[in-house]
């Protein structure tokens, strides 16, 4: 008995040259698509990472600025704790930011600043830093030498 005539067909050489072509055809398009998310996930690791150091850069600037303002305020004898929201149009950020100086409980010369920024965002980053004031006595001292 021949295989045709019991219903069994062979593909002829041109299917499987079809069928070749196809498979090689979406191993492509799979290989095309996975280059491609790789690239979009890259670039997105890239933005936020730049993001991530902007607003690390925006908190730096903060806690000098909010340094030199605590000693201002020292210099007037003001030591009471203090908190100041900065609006974003103040800011070259993309949201609003929160400086809170307080005196140190371990030191009275010592002033405690927290940063907090940015205050919309869905992770808001904290940073803390301590001013030590000048000593008084020390001013005093150089005051009244000749």
């Amino acid at each position: 008995m021949r295989p045709s005539s019991l219903g069994i067909t062979r593909a002829t050489p041109r299917c499987q040259r079809r069928g070749a072509v196809m498979v090689l055809a979406l191993v492509a398009l799979a290989v095309a698509g996975a280059l491609a998310a790789a690239v979009l996930r890259s670039a997105l690791l890239a933005r936020r990472a730049l993001s991530t150091e902007h607003d690390m850069r925006q908190i730096e600037r903060l806690l000098v600025a909010g340094a030199d303002a605590a000693r201002a305020r020292a210099e007037t004898g003001d030591m009471r704790a203090w908190e100041l929201l900065v609006a974003p149009t103040e800011l070259a950020g993309s949201g609003s930011a929160r400086l809170a100086v307080a005196p140190a409980p371990s030191s009275a010369s010592e002033l405690t600043l927290v940063v907090e920024y940015p205050l919309e965002g869905p992770i808001t980053i904290r940073r803390s830093r301590t001013v030590v004031l000048p000593s008084t006595s020390a001013s005093n001292r150089e005051e009244s030498s000749p």
